[in-house]
C-alpha cells in the first residue's frame, strides 16, 4: 500500500531542489543508503508474496462485525474508513462477495456526489433508484458531506490525527440523524505493529494536547479517552462544523504560503509573471469572514508585516489569522464599497503604517525563521523548563539564542536529523551542544546581531473587509 504516488514524490523532490544545493548532501552516502533501502523493500516484497491472500485475520474480524450488525438490523447503513485507497479497493472487492449494495469512494472516484446521495438519500433529498448500504471510503468522505442516514462508522485503520476521527464521526452523528445511538468501531494495531509504529501512543499524545487546550467530555477512542467534541468541531451542529471546515487549518504558515506560490509558478507561470508586474499599492474589497476593517501588507527590506485593523481600532497581527481572513477562491467576487468605506480605509492605512514603523524600531518584525529551527527551539525550551540546574539552563540559553533567523542554512539538515531521531532529553541536548561547539555557533549572536535602523516601508497591497 503506497501513501504517495511516484510523481508526487518527484514533484516534492523538485520543490526541495530549490531550497538545497548538491553540496549540502553527502551524495555517495545518500546513494549507499538508498540502495540499502531498496534491498530492504525487495525483501519485504518477497516476504509479502509468501502470505496466502485468504489468510487475513483483520478482514475476517471485519466480516464478523458486519455480520453481527446485520443480524441486529439489516437496514443499518455502514460507513467503513481507511486511510489508503488501495485498502479501500481491496475491502470493497472482499465485501461485495458476501454483502449486497457495497460501493466505495476515494479521491479518484467519479460521480462521488451521486454515490453520497445513494448512500444517504434522506439527508441529501435524493429519491433516485440507486442505493448503497455499505460504503468503503478514504477521508474524501470525512469532511463536508451529510451522511446522517448511516448509523455505523468503522475505522479500519486509525488515522494519526484524532481530529480526522472526529470528522469521520461528524459526518454521521449530527442534526438529522434518526439513530438513537451511533456505533463506532476502531481497529487498533496489533501489539507487534504497535511496538514499531507506536500509533496509539501518538494518538494519545495528540488527544492529551487537545484535552489540555479544550477540555474533556465525550468518548472518541477508548473508554478512558475523553474529548470535548462539541468544543472541538461542533459535531452536533451542522452549521458550525461546516463553517469550521470551510476555514480549514487555522495554523496557516509561511511555508504553506510558499508552497502555494511554488505550485502556481509550476502550473501557471504566466499568472505569476502578471503578479510580479503589478504596481504596489493595489487594493480590493471582499466580505470579511471573521473580521471587518482594513487589511494591509507592508514590507521593509526582507521583513514583512500583514495586518488587519478592525473597526474598534484593534490590530490583528497573527499571520495565520490574517491569511485565513483575506484568502479567497477564484469565484470570490469583489465587493462594492462606499465613499465612507474608502475614507476609513485610508485612515486605517496611516494607522497600520505607523504601527509597522514602531514595530520595526522595536525589532519586533524579524526575518523568517526556518521551521526546523523553530521546532528545535520549542523542544529545547521544553527541556529548559523541565530542568532546575542553573548551569544547564545557562548553557541551554546560549544554544537557544542562536536558534533564530540567523541560524546557518547548511546546518538545518543536522537539526532535521536530530528532530527525527529518538533521543532522550539528555541525548538531544548533548547533540545540540556538539553542533554548537563544532560549528562555533556562539559567534553568530555577535556577528549577526541586528542593528536597528530606519528602513523604507513599502505598502504592497490592501483590502477592505466589509
Amino acid at each position: 500500500m503506497y501513501r504517495y504516488d511516484l510523481n508526487d514524490v518527484l514533484d516534492k523532490v523538485e520543490e526541495l531542489c530549490r531550497d538545497y544545493e548538491a553540496k549540502d548532501f553527502d551524495v555517495d552516502k545518500l546513494k549507499k543508503d538508498l540502495q540499502h533501502d531498496i534491498e530492504i523493500f525487495e525483501k519485504v516484497q518477497a516476504d509479502l508474496k509468501t502470505i496466502p491472500e485468504d489468510d487475513d485475520k483483520k478482514l475476517e474480524r471485519l466480516l464478523e462485525i458486519i455480520r453481527a450488525i446485520r443480524t441486529v438490523d439489516k437496514k443499518d447503513k455502514i460507513l467503513l474508513f481507511s486511510e489508503y485507497a488501495d485498502t479501500v479497493d481491496y475491502l470493497k472487492g472482499k465485501l461485495e462477495k458476501e454483502f449486497e449494495l457495497v460501493d466505495y469512494a476515494t479521491g479518484d472516484t467519479k460521480n462521488i456526489l451521486r454515490k453520497i446521495e445513494a448512500f444517504s438519500p434522506e439527508a441529501n433529498d435524493y429519491d433516485g433508484p440507486e442505493r448503497i448500504d455499505i460504503m468503503v471510503a478514504t477521508d474524501v468522505l470525512g469532511e463536508g458531506h451529510n451522511l446522517q442516514d448511516c448509523s455505523v462508522v468503522i475505522n479500519y485503520d486509525l488515522h494519526w490525527n484524532p481530529v480526522k476521527l472526529i470528522q469521520r464521526c461528524g459526518r454521521v452523528d449530527r442534526i438529522g440523524s434518526k439513530a438513537d445511538t451511533i456505533l463506532v468501531r476502531n481497529f487498533l494495531p496489533v501489539d507487534k505493529v504497535e511496538k514499531e509504529i507506536n500509533l496509539r501512543e501518538h494518538l494519545r499524545r495528540r488527544i492529551d494536547e487537545i484535552h489540555s487546550y479544550i477540555g474533556e467530555d465525550t468518548q472518541i477512542l477508548e473508554e478512558d479517552e475523553q474529548l470535548n467534541q462539541e468544543a472541538m468541531y461542533a459535531i452536533y451542529d451542522k452549521k458550525d462544523i461546516d463553517e469550521l471546515e470551510k476555514q480549514g487549518d487555522v495554523e496557516f504558515s509561511f511555508e504553506e504560503a510558499e508552497n502555494i506560490i511554488r505550485q502556481i509558478e509550476k502550473d501557471n507561470p504566466e499568472y505569476i509573471s502578471l503578479i510580479k508586474k503589478m504596481q504596489l499599492g493595489l487594493r480590493s474589497a471582499k466580505e470579511g469572514v471573521g473580521s471587518k476593517g482594513t487589511y494591509a501588507f507592508f514590507r521593509s527590506g526582507d521583513r514583512a508585516n500583514l495586518l488587519i485593523r478592525q473597526p474598534d481600532g484593534t490590530i490583528v497581527g497573527d499571520f495565520s489569522r490574517v491569511i485565513n481572513e483575506v484568502r479567497c477562491e477564484k469565484e470570490c467576487l469583489e465587493k462594492v464599497v462606499t465613499p465612507k468605506d474608502k475614507e476609513q480605509y485610508f485612515n486605517d492605512l496611516n494607522e497600520l503604517k505607523a504601527f509597522t514603523k514602531a514595530s520595526l524600531e522595536k525589532g519586533e518584525i524579524k526575518e523568517r525563521v526556518h521551521p526546523e529551527v523553530r521546532k528545535t527551539k520549542r523542544r529545547l525550551q521544553k527541556i529548559i523548563s523541565d530542568t532546575e540546574s542553573q548551569d544547564f539552563s545557562e548553557n541551554a540559553e546560549k544554544i537557544d539564542a542562536v536558534l533564530s533567523e540567523y541560524f546557518p542554512h547548511h546546518l538545518v539538515l543536522s537539526l532535521r536529523g536530530l528532530n527525527k531521531g529518538k533521543y532522550t532529553k539528555e541525548e538531544y541536548f548533548n547533540e545540540l551542544v556538539n553542533i554548537y561547539n563544532k560549528e562555533r555557533l556562539g559567534e553568530i549572536v555577535n556577528k549577526f546581531k541586528p542593528v536597528r535602523k530606519t528602513e523604507t516601508i513599502e505598502f504592497v497591497c490592501g483590502e477592505i473587509l466589509v
